[in-house]
């Protein structure tokens, strides 16, 4: 509650319309300033098919098979245009090869990381939240497979680099703040 020297003040002094206004744009200014989430990606045509073959290249990593970081990488670009940047994408296949290789990685797990890697490389209008929500999704999957924290942590950084590199969405004036 305002204390009564300023209710005293407001009331007597200024018109209770232009309080009204005032408060209502810095409520409107402060309330625009968050950054909107972005569209995700949707997952239609042959995207679940891509997905799920994402799924079997990590899992092929995961069992030492020979071609299954260049097919995990291969996959990854299908998502990537011809005029975008690939090396953060085949950074990023790169880092998830060598911290899934040699682990139990479970249909379920593989899954998820599998659609975790497509969102990061398919999707390009996510907000710095999204980004930073699809870090830490990355990072406890890795870490419920008993990838090592260090190395979770390298493929987090590498989701946030990636999804930077590809990215179509320009921050707006209002989002500085």
């Amino acid at each position: 509650m305002l204390p009564e020297t300023v209710r005293w003040y407001i009331l007597k002094d200024m018109n209770p319309r232009i309080v009204f206004a005032v408060s209502l744009a810095a409520a409107l200014l402060v309330a625009g300033c968050r950054q909107g989430d972005g569209p995700l990606p949707k997952a239609e045509g042959e995207v679940p098919n891509r997905v799920y073959d994402l799924g079997r290249d990590l899992q092929n990593v995961a069992g030492r098979n020979a071609d299954g970081a260049n097919d995990l990488a291969e996959d990854l670009l299908v998502f990537v245009d011809t005029s975008e940047p690939r090396a953060p994408v085949q950074q990023l296949s790169k880092d998830v090869s060598t911290a899934v290789s040699n682990r139990q990685l479970s249909d379920q797990n593989a899954a998820t990381l599998a659609r975790q890697l497509w969102l990061t490389v398919a999707a390009r209008q996510l907000s710095e939240k999204q980004i930073e929500g699809l870090q830490k999704d990355v990072q406890t999957t890795l870490t419920s497979i008993g990838v090592a924290q260090d190395a979770s942590q390298r493929v987090s950084a590498q989701v946030a680099t990636t999804q930077k590199m590809l990215t179509r969405r320009k921050r707006r004036w209002y989002e500085w703040f």
